[in-house]
Parts: C-alpha cells; structure tokens; sequence
C-alpha cells in the first residue's frame, strides 16, 4: 500500500484495509433513517481515524432493498467508493419503495450484498438499517446464490469472514444473527424513531467507526 502521510504526522504504514456495504431497508417509513446516514457518514469516517496509530485503507458502497415478493429487487449497482461526497450521491439516489406487508427482504439483502460484492484483500463489513422484521429467503435468491435458510445464511457469513453490523426490528431472525462471529446485531422496540434522530444516528455512526478499526486492527484475514 506503500507509505502515507497526514499532516503534522510521522510517515506511517497502512495498518488495514476495509470494505463497507450500507444496505438500507428503502420503504417509505426509512427515509429520515437513509437521509440521516447520508448527513453524518463523515462520523463514520471519523470513527475510523480516530485510532492516531493507524490509517484506514476504506471503501464503501450505498444499495437499498424492499420486498423482493412485490417485485422490489435490490439496488445494487453501485461500485465502491472511496470519497464521502460519492457515498453520499449513492445514498441520495436509492429509490424509495412500497415494501407491501410489513416484513422486508432484508436476509435476501444480506447475501446479496455479502456474495455479489467486489471485495479487496480487506475486512469485509455489511452495515444493515431497517425498521422491519425479516422476511424468510426468497426463492430467486434461493437459486442464484444457493443459500436456502438462515443457518447457511449465518454459516457463509462465517466461513467468509463477513463483519455484520445490523440495527432493525425486534425479530427472532436478527437474534439469530447474533451468533455470526464479530456481528453486532441491534434489536429495536421502535427502530424507526430511535433512527430517526439525527444526533443519535451521527453518535452511532462514530461508535461504528471506532468499533470497526478496534476490531480489525489486530485481526489478522
């Protein structure tokens, strides 16, 4: 990665190098919640650097999901990215879905995200906001990624040594996520108004970031 540089700093060596997914349950009700990520990400960012002992090597990417039985597949074009401003304009053009009832797609989200990525040689991370319980796989998602339940779900993740940070509905299926090493599964009374507050989304935001580099600094892939 070669050497860099900060301001005022000694010339220090990359220490770890890290991708993050932001998956965003896109139904009407999580829009505060995606305009919020969108404002405070930079808290996020933050939260990476505030370890002075080391530098980040980080990329991120935006994609939204609804309820893939109405049709609603995931939104997931974009490329990594590794500048705020860009991350935000893939926040800022997620399309806003229906979702039907009020379960969504979110496991389908989980794999999509984790199998159809384009990782480096990196921490793999998978960020997750929604304020619904979870629907189980579909079957599309069933037949192209060949993961039938949530115990292959978990087991893949493992095996794959995919970091998942989930913040949603209270739901026996988050529970069960708990048991993927490193994941850090966050069960809601009422998700949409503790999400929705934008101090309390830059707060948590940061502590992510912090959370991540404590993790990943002296983990070996």
């Amino acid at each position: 990665m070669g050497l860099q540089k900060r301001p005022g700093a000694s010339v220090m060596k990359t220490k770890a190098v890290a991708d993050v997914v932001f998956c965003f349950d896109c139904t009407g009700s999580m829009k505060p919640v995606i305009d919020n990520v969108k404002a405070y990400v930079n808290k996020f960012v933050e939260g990476l650097n505030a370890d002075q002992s080391t530098i980040i090597d980080w990329r991120m990417r935006a994609m939204g999901y609804g309820d893939l039985e109405k049709g609603e597949e995931p939104q997931n074009k974009n490329e990594f990215v590794s500048d705020v401003a860009s991350f935000q304009s893939q926040v800022a053009g997620i399309r806003m879905c229906d979702g039907g009832d009020a379960p969504e797609s979110t496991l389908d989200a989980i794999i999509v995200a984790a199998k159809s990525s384009q990782w480096r040689r990196a921490h793999k991370i998978v960020v997750v906001f929604t304020d619904a319980p979870a629907k189980d796989l579909h079957s599309s998602t069933k037949s192209t990624f060949a993961i039938n339940n949530l115990d292959e779900l978990k087991q893949d993740l493992a095996e794959n040594h995919i970091k998942l940070f989930l913040w949603g509905a209270v739901d026996e299926k988050y529970a069960a996520l708990k048991q993927v090493p490193k994941s850090e599964i966050t069960e809601m009374s009422h998700p949409h108004e503790e999400l929705s507050s934008g101090a309390s989304m830059a707060k948590l935001l940061e502590l992510m970031g912090k959370t991540v580099t404590a993790t990943i600094g002296s983990e070996v892939l």
